[in-house]
């Protein structure tokens, strides 16, 4: 990692054409996965700002933005939000969309690891001080949490409470405006999935190796299903099914509201690590690290496979394509229906980030630990990846 790398602007636009996208033009991606229920799916890809010249998989640009990005990325109200890693410092920062200025950067006591979580005009997030942080859309710190470890993992938000679970293997519900403790459940060993709250039910996983389900405003346990391995990926919901995977490459599908087991299917995989994707009749999961397989979401049955090799992976999906980015294989597109590889873009020299891209007004953006910021066009390619441009402003 180089400790020289100069701060450059973020531009969204070709510079050479001298345009710029407006705040009001962008769609939100306030957290993990897009929304609530990690989704990870955009029906829309809503390009209202287009680029004539740039087709889809073309690179609008590739900046640099720091000398570490270590977390994945929030969009909203005009702002990427990241965890930042600069001069031997660990910060969290802001980016404007609309000129690449960096709005602001606050020095926090450890690396952030997680998407952060906006809601309203505050910012939560986790890092690895062992604390949790509530700031403002500004960068002034509201209040912040003590835990026991760290905290690698996304929250998540719902009336008025804050959820989100540690290392420390606590689970925590605190008060969103006060960051006060509502209550905790303990489940004994590290807690590393980002939680879905639902209808007052809010779920997790944690490598005590169950899946719960608890009452959002109590804690009160509902059920826990048992799956014999620790859960490391982040449950998704879709019409009252939760889907998610566990350490040995099996993936699970739940009924929401009392956690009995409606399937399961066992990959090629040594472990399903990020969130599924549910698209229509259609699951999608990184079977790591064999690649991306395709379920049948009402029965757990195979539809494909890839053969390809991911050390870590996260997917969205937008209009039939999947876009899966890791830190072995750069950033890939597929094709949803048949598992056909569209396009790949290696930027393995760059170490890209295990979190998920970003997808908004129809640009995917990803990050990598090498501190660059890059953007695509999104949709179906009409030719390869073109060569990125590193731009130093």
């Amino acid at each position: 990692m180089r400790n020289n790398m100069r701060m450059t602007k973020l531009i969204l636009a070709c510079a050479t054409c001298g345009l710029a996208l407006s705040q009001a033009a962008l769609a939100d991606w306030p957290m993990y996965q897009g929304d609530p229920v990690h989704s990870g799916l955009v029906t829309n890809l809503d390009r209202q700002v287009e680029f004539p010249w740039a087709r889809p998989g073309k690179t609008i640009y590739a900046v640099q933005v720091g000398e570490d990005i270590t977390s994945g990325a929030a969009y909203a109200n005009g702002r990427f939000y990241f965890g930042l890693w600069q001069d031997k410092v660990d910060y969290f920062a802001a980016l404007e969309a609309s000129s690449g200025d960096l709005a602001w950067k606050v020095k926090v006591g450890g690396k952030v690891m997680a998407p952060p979580v906006i809601v309203g005009d505050r910012i939560y997030f986790g890092a690895d001080d062992w604390c949790f942080y509530a700031m403002d859309l500004e960068g002034e710190i509201a209040w912040k949490f003590a835990t026991r470890d760290v905290i690698r993992a996304s929250a998540a938000v719902a009336e008025g409470r804050v959820f989100f679970g540690s290392f420390d293997g606590t689970f925590y519900a605190l008060d969103a405006l006060e960051g006060t403790l509502l209550w905790k459940k303990e489940t004994r060993r590290a807690i590393a999935t980002a939680p879905v709250v639902s209808q007052g039910v809010v779920y997790f996983g944690s490598d005590d190796e169950h899946l719960y389900a608890l009452d959002a405003a109590s804690g009160r346990e509902l059920w826990k299903f048992d799956t014999r391995h620790f859960v490391v990926s982040s449950p998704a919901l879709q019409d009252g099914r939760l889907y998610f995977g566990n350490s040995s490459g099996t993936v699970f599908c739940l009924k929401a509201g009392d956690g009995t087991l409606a399937w399961k299917h066992q990959t090629r995989g040594e472990a399903v690590e990020s969130a599924p994707v549910v698209d229509g009749d259609t699951v999608y999961v990184v079977a790591a690290p064999h690649g991306v397989c395709a379920l049948e979401a009402l029965t757990g049955k195979l539809k494909w496979q890839e053969k390809k090799e991911y050390l870590s992976a996260d997917i969205i999906a937008a209009e039939g394509v999947l876009y899966v980015s890791d830190y072995n294989n750069g950033l890939r597109s597929v094709e949803a229906a048949t598992g056909l590889e569209l396009q790949s873009l290696d930027d393995s020299d760059r170490d890209v980030t295990d979190a998920p891209p970003v997808l908004v007004n129809g640009r995917i953006y990803y990050f990598s630990h090498g501190g660059v910021a890059n953007c695509l066009v999104a949709g179906r390619p009409v030719n390869e990846f073109s060569e990125t441009e590193l731009l130093d402003r």
